[in-house]
């Protein structure tokens, strides 16, 4: 399982790697109809020999930062996975700005995407929240929030019959 797992996961990323996918998934997600591919910029991040992170795919596209994931196994730690990645990106396009100047430092906005085709059922549309993870919570809105929209792909359940 674990191999059909990470097959399904790299033809994913492999295929987000090109931008005139990319455009094309993020029309279909924003239901947009954007059609110059050169303006995608790919920052998926690989991993590599010091960084043991790495997504699946993540571009930026109209100063939106799309992080995208493909889970063939409902994972509720989505968020917390999501943010990692989201400052791992962040500290390596943006970190060379000064942070302590007095001048705003601008970001493009994130939306955090989740693509599940696994075989346990799941609703069509859901989302998961960061602030689920939190031990303490109470009746005032967390100070940090962070929000991915999960899709099911699957054919019979999902939302791929309208994608």
């Amino acid at each position: 399982m674990t191999n059909k797992r990470n097959y399904k996961g790299k033809v994913f990323a492999m295929l987000l790697e090109e931008k005139e996918r990319a455009l094309e998934l993020y029309n279909a997600v924003n239901n947009s109809t954007y059609d110059d591919p050169s303006m995608v910029e790919i920052n998926t991040i690989e991993g590599g020999f010091e960084l043991s992170i790495q997504n699946d795919a993540s571009f930026i596209f109209d100063n939106i930062l799309s992080i995208y994931e493909h889970q063939s196994t409902y994972c509720p730690n989505m968020p917390l996975r999501s943010l990692v990645y989201f400052a791992t990106l962040i500290q390596k396009k943006y970190m060379n700005r000064d942070i302590f100047s007095r001048r705003l430092v601008t970001l493009p906005t994130p939306k955090f995407i989740v693509f599940y085709n696994g075989v346990e059922p799941q609703p069509e549309y859901s989302e998961m929240k960061l602030s689920d993870c939190f031990l303490k919570t109470d009746d005032e809105k967390s100070m940090l929030e962070l929000v991915c929209k999960v899709y099911n792909i699957n054919k019979e359940q999902g939302v791929a019959r309208t994608l």
